[in-house]
């Protein structure tokens, strides 16, 4: 029988997903081993035993960016597990693979203080992700560090029961004001597919009047929008390639 590998996604089918996932099959089809897809829909900590209990996996890699709840190695009991995108603190001593905020917001300034505009400005995901805080401080620090003013968009995040067009209404006025030629970071590309949205109700032009720049490159979000979105990009098929390395010698 062929050992299997479990990959437990809180994430869904998006684009982040897709490239870890391919990482993990990657190195796994290299050890003769096979990768089983478990989506958040079908996978709780109540639900958890039975699926162990009926694939027998060899490891588990747990996607938890954006989980609506914990998967925490005990539950896994002897399985060995690896996580990518957990709190830190969430997992022990276990394998966590998260993107390097401070590493990502310097490099967006690198590419934002290149017009020398005269402010920066961070907006946060419209749904309150820890990895959304983390990138937001760590592009206020950087700023900071630079001699430079760093604003934040004032918009409440949102309950799980808004919309994120009510987040889009509530960011133009602020974008309105911003001072001309302003730099603006947004912490995904979801989160500046809203930016582009609101700058147009708030009569800003990117790039003429703002500045705009992104994390992840998803082709589909990024050259959708109108203006398209510059974004940097992000390694997700090497971190689920990783992550499922981890488990070697482990099972």
């Amino acid at each position: 029988m062929t050992p299997k590998v479990l990959y437990l996604s809180m994430v869904g089918e998006s684009p982040s997903h897709q490239g870890k996932l391919a990482g993990a099959r990657r190195y796994c089809a290299s050890r003769g081993w096979e990768v089983v897809p478990v989506f958040r829909e079908e996978v709780s900590p109540r639900t958890l035993p039975g699926i162990l209990r009926r694939h027998r996996p060899i490891g588990c890699v747990v996607d938890g960016v954006g989980r609506p709840f914990d998967l925490p190695p005990r539950l896994f009991g002897e399985v060995p597990v690896s996580y990518i995108g957990y709190r830190r603190g969430k997992t022990g001593l276990f394998p966590n693979f998260v993107f390097d905020p401070v590493a990502i917001a310097e490099m967006a300034l690198r590419e934002l203080s290149a017009g020398m505009p005269p402010c920066y400005a961070v907006v946060r995901h419209p749904y309150p992700f820890p990895w959304s805080r983390r990138r937001t401080q760590a592009f206020r620090n950087a700023v900071r560090a630079s001699g430079a003013k760093c604003l934040v968009d004032p918009g409440r995040l949102l309950p799980a029961s808004e919309s994120p067009d009510d987040f889009t209404a509530r960011l133009a006025p602020w974008l309105s004001k911003l001072p001309e030629h302003c730099a603006v970071f947004a912490v995904d590309d979801y989160t500046a597919a809203r930016v582009v949205l609101a700058a147009r109700a708030a009569r800003r032009h990117i790039p003429r009047s703002l500045t705009l720049l992104s994390v992840d490159n998803f082709t589909d979000i990024c050259e959708s929008a109108d203006p398209p979105i510059s974004s940097i990009q992000l390694d997700f098929e090497r971190e689920g390639f990783l992550a499922a390395k981890t488990l070697e010698g482990k099972k």
